[in-house]
């Protein structure tokens, strides 16, 4: 790193663990520039404090492993800034289950997985004692059927899949009065989708839900879409009655708490 003063820097991120860890380690550099967390929260920002007029340089210079240009930071031109944008962040796997759904955590009961041939696999997170996502992971792994568990590509859930592709589908459930799979928004049946270029049964459990507009779709429309996703967010469409525009669209937390806020984070 080179700040804008022209003062340089080597930061060693071979210790990093984490996102924390990497703005640690910028922070200690040692010369004009701050590291943090982004605004969207979802990435990392890097800002020239030195008041020089030349050139930010963050670099990959002798770096095998192009560090700078996965965290999207590498730059090297006359600006302060150097903002990462969405680092799709893959953390989930680290996450403690009692922080999932906005702080209320996962039941801790059972739930059933029946692979695309039939085989029935059970998870006990009771028996288990899991503390983590990755230790549910873990446990369907070691199941004896076809499904497999791993992270999604966005980094926000857990991946089923059952690479045998069987004539049946993927089903998990809940036993009895649990809620522990759909808590991990995991309870249902497969779609099919192309991995590596095979069509292959998922279930992806991804905590970030999505909607899609048409071009002819209305604001009823949207706020339909919102409130049939079975997320924290209730919408509704208000009449301010003033402005050529006086429909608006407010979103409200279903939740209280510090955990249950909403935020606006804008595309990468």
């Amino acid at each position: 790193m080179t700040d804008r003063s022209g003062a340089t820097a080597n930061v060693n991120l071979a210790s990093a663990e984490t996102l924390d860890d990497v703005i640690q380690a910028i922070n200690g550099a040692g010369i004009g520039v701050a590291a943090r967390v982004n605004d969207s929260r979802n990435g990392l920002v890097v800002e020239d404090t030195s008041g020089g007029t030349g050139n930010l340089i963050i670099a990959n210079s002798g770096d095998s492993t192009t560090t700078a240009d996965k965290l999207r930071i590498a730059t090297n031109s006359a600006t302060s800034l150097a903002n990462s944008g969405s680092l799709d962040l893959q953390t989930f796997n680290q996450q403690q289950l009692s922080s999932l759904n906005g702080g209320r955590g996962v039941d801790d009961g059972s739930f059933l997985i029946t692979d695309t041939d039939g085989q029935v696999g059970a998870v006990n997170l009771t028996v288990l004692g899991a503390e983590t996502v990755g230790e549910v992971i873990d446990s369907i792994n070691a199941l004896i059927i076809g499904v497999q568990a791993r992270i999604n590509d966005t980094g926000d859930g857990i991946l089923l899949l059952d690479p045998a592709s069987g004539s049946g589908d993927i089903t998990v459930s809940d036993v009895g009065s649990g809620t522990s799979a759909a808590d991990l928004r995991l309870a249902g049946t497969s779609v099919t989708e192309t991995i590596g270029g095979t069509p292959t049964k998922v279930i992806d459990g991804a905590t970030t839900l999505k909607v899609t507009l048409n071009a002819t779709d209305t604001l009823d429309d949207l706020v339909e879409q919102i409130n049939a996703v079975d997320g924290d967010v209730a919408a509704s469409v208000f009449n301010s009655g003033t402005g050529a525009t006086p429909f608006r669209l407010p979103l409200a937390s279903q939740f209280t708490g510090a955990r249950s806020e909403l935020l606006s984070m804008p595309p990468r």
